[in-house]
C-alpha cells in the first residue's frame, strides 16, 4: 500500500490540507470548511483552484443559511491569492 503524505500550508490563517497524487498534481482541502475539496496539475493550480471552491462554498452556504466559520466572516478574512502561498516557513507535513 502506498502511504500518502499530507502537508498543510497556512496563509491568513487559513489552513489548506494538501496531498499530492500518485498520477501528478495535487488535491487540496480547506478542513474549517467541509467538503471544500480541489485539484490543480501544479502546487500553484492547486492553491487557484482551491480559491474558486472557498469562493463557491461561502456563496451557497450564506445562500442555504447554513453556518460560516467566524474567520471568513466578511472583513475578517481575505482568500489568499496562490502566488502567496508557497513553501515558506508555512509548512507542516503530517
Amino acid at each position: 500500500m502506498i502511504s500518502k503524505r499530507t502537508f498543510q500550508v497556512i496563509r491568513s490563517g487559513i489552513v489548506f490540507e494538501l496531498q499530492p497524487e500518485p498520477e501528478g498534481g495535487y488535491t487540496v482541502t480547506v478542513p474549517s470548511l467541509p467538503g471544500c475539496i480541489s485539484y490543480g496539475e501544479t502546487f500553484e493550480k492547486a492553491m487557484e483552484m482551491i480559491k474558486n471552491a472557498m469562493e463557491g462554498w461561502l456563496a451557497v452556504a450564506k445562500e442555504k443559511g447554513m453556518p460560516i466559520p467566524d474567520q471568513f466572516e466578511p472583513g475578517k478574512t481575505v482568500i489568499p491569492e496562490a502566488k502567496d502561498a508557497t513553501f515558506g516557513n508555512d509548512v507542516g507535513c503530517s
